[in-house]
């Protein structure tokens, strides 16, 4: 048996967008709503992206209450499912801005409905 093997998934929690989709597609996406509704932060971060790409600062005067290292938790673990996207511009000071993906707007849409 070989000692190491190359890995069929990408360095990213989910992987591609294609197998983001196909997951999806599979139904996967329902644990992944059930893991952003089980969260208290990350339901609040997901809709406050709905009205646009945001920088860190903004986005948390946006949620009342959180605190820098909630919003860091939730917004890195919405990243890593897929949901919201990170930019970053290489300027002084740095400049870093989030945004929802297409999957992560159409989950925030299911948020919002069944906050409604």
């Amino acid at each position: 048996m070989p000692a190491s093997q190359p890995s069929s998934r990408s360095s990213s929690h989910l992987g591609s967008a294609e197998e983001q989709e196909q997951e999806q597609a599979n139904g996967h996406g329902v644990g992944l709503l059930l893991s952003v509704l089980s969260d208290k932060w990350r339901s609040p971060v997901l809709l406050a992206l709905t009205k646009g790409t945001l920088r860190y600062g903004n986005l948390g005067r946006k949620i009342p209450g959180i605190s820098r290292t909630m919003l860091t938790r939730a917004l890195r673990d919405l990243e890593r499912g897929g949901l919201v996207r990170r930019e970053v511009f290489a300027q002084v000071p740095a400049k870093v801005e989030y945004s929802l993906t297409p999957w992560g707007q159409t989950l925030a849409e299911q948020v919002s409905a069944m906050d409604a």
